[in-house]
């Protein structure tokens, strides 16, 4: 029993590591130890945030001509806010990902929070 939790807290611990490294893509240290200690509960909804804080819609001129253009030549399948350089935020942010001819909805911290609470 002993090595099973072993184990299992072993991998917490790499996933824990792993999810932190990839904020750092978003984030400095810093502005991570302070959300940690200002809104830990921001701070922890954003390892649900990695795989959950996009979404992608249809780019239309006529609505989205003054959004900011982003480039990255990922698979939107494969893609998680930090690897734009997003942070999350208060409010929801609209991009416009040229590459894809898509726009990119990055959630606020509410609306996350709000999917996590009906998924349970």
């Amino acid at each position: 029993m002993n090595f099973i939790l072993s184990v299992f807290l072993f991998f917490c611990s790499c996933f824990h590591t792993f999810c932190q490294s990839d904020l750092l893509k978003s984030y400095t240290q810093s502005e991570l130890d302070e959300l940690k200690k200002v809104n830990s509960a921001n701070y922890e909804l954003l390892s649900y945030a990695m795989e959950n804080a996009l979404e992608f819609g249809e780019y239309y001129d006529s609505k989205h001509a003054d959004l900011e253009y982003i480039h990255n030549d990922l698979s939107p399948q494969a893609v998680s806010f930090t690897d734009f350089g997003f942070k999350i935020k208060d409010q929801n942010q609209y991009y416009f990902w040229e590459d894809q001819q898509k726009i990119i909805i990055v959630k606020s911290f509410w609306v996350l929070r709000n999917e996590q609470t009906i998924k349970r």
